[in-house]
């Protein structure tokens, strides 16, 4: 998926599209078109065009391990796929990093944050105007945890990165997390929870100080989309908290913007 993180993906039928006259002046192998259409249908969570590249992907020789008999899942697409309609299971095992573990007793760190600044009032005044925000993986699954769906209706517009959606997906095909199937069903559930890629003006902006990934995706679709940005990710590039510690919010900190 490695593609999608600078492509803006907003209308993935472009994957279908576009590439199609070099597959048939066979520039790019068939497996590979598919295999791209379907991971930008996916970060959509648009499932039904996801199954039908999946089923031309299914025509293609995939290695057995001689072991155990099975087929080897030849893409990380296919196995985020997979995972997510419930067709294969993780193996369980510890993962450090997963959205249940680190935002378990999250509310501490938060606090304890010596750069942390407050709400400043043209944030506020921004959000009572319309209650729009962009948020990444982890502080919506902070949200999902800490208040039910209801709340979240509240907001007029949620705007998530197709990276937080990569980030729900890679972690739930590790862990089969509850939470995050019940979190990618309440997005597919609801019109006004948008998926969302930066444009590329607003990403150079924000590559020019930061790395780009997840956390970048956020504050560019704040800046872009004239809106407040959460970010509930823990360890934050020291860049990003020089340059945008006015720009964004900590999860824990929304209840009090109603």
């Amino acid at each position: 998926m490695i593609f999608l993180l600078s492509y803006p993906n907003n209308t993935p039928e472009r994957f279908e599209v576009e590439p199609r006259p070099f597959v048939q002046k066979g520039v790019l192998p068939e497996e590979e078109y598919h295999t791209r259409a379907l991971t930008a249908f996916l970060v959509n969570l648009n499932l039904k065009k996801t199954q039908e590249h999946f089923e031309f992907l299914r025509r293609y020789p995939h290695k057995v391990d001689p072991r155990t008999g099975c087929i080897n899942v030849s893409s990380l697409a296919e196995i985020h796929y997979l995972s997510l309609i419930g067709k294969i299971q993780p193996r369980n095992f510890i993962v450090p990093k997963a959205l249940s573990r680190i935002t378990c007793g999250i509310d501490s760190r938060y606090d304890a944050e010596s750069w942390h600044v407050p709400i400043s009032d043209s944030l506020k005044n921004r959000f009572s105007i319309e209650s729009k925000i962009s948020i990444d993986a982890c502080g919506l699954y902070y949200l999902f945890q800490a208040h039910d769906q209801e709340f979240l209706k509240r907001f007029e517009t949620i705007i998530i990165p197709h990276l937080g959606i990569i980030h729900f997906l890679e972690d739930l095909s590790r862990t089969d997390d509850s939470v995050i199937r019940s979190i990618l069903q309440f997005i597919q559930d609801n019109s006004f929870i948008v998926l969302q890629s930066p444009g590329f003006r607003a990403q150079v902006n924000v590559r020019r100080t930061i790395p780009y990934d997840e956390i970048a995706a956020v504050i560019a679709l704040g800046m872009e989309n004239d809106c407040l940005a959460v970010l509930g990710e823990p360890m934050l590039n020291h860049n990003l908290i020089d340059k945008y510690r006015r720009s964004f919010i900590r999860p824990n900190e929304i209840i009090s913007l109603f």
